[in-house]
């Protein structure tokens, strides 16, 4: 036999399960949302590093060849 607070829990629960469920849905979404967003600034912080590790890469090249460039000078430092 239900206790009469038993009840009322059930009646409670029933009236206001559409809106959890409306509730829950919408927690889904926010969480999936913000899934997304992680990916994109994931996303885009790899290709920030990648460029930064190109540029690097092209300044050594740029200066091992100005190294080179000078080392044929033979110490001449055009002007310098």
């Amino acid at each position: 036999m239900d206790t009469r607070k038993e009840i009322m829990r059930r009646e409670v629960k029933a009236a206001h399960a559409p809106d959890m469920a409306r509730m829950a849905d919408r927690h889904k979404q926010a969480e999936v949302e913000a899934d997304r967003q992680r990916q994109m600034r994931a996303a885009e912080r790899e290709q920030a590093e990648q460029k930064t590790e190109r540029l690097i890469s092209q300044a050594e090249k740029l200066y091992k060849s100005m190294q080179r460039d000078r080392s044929r000078d033979r110490g001449f430092d055009h002007g310098r």
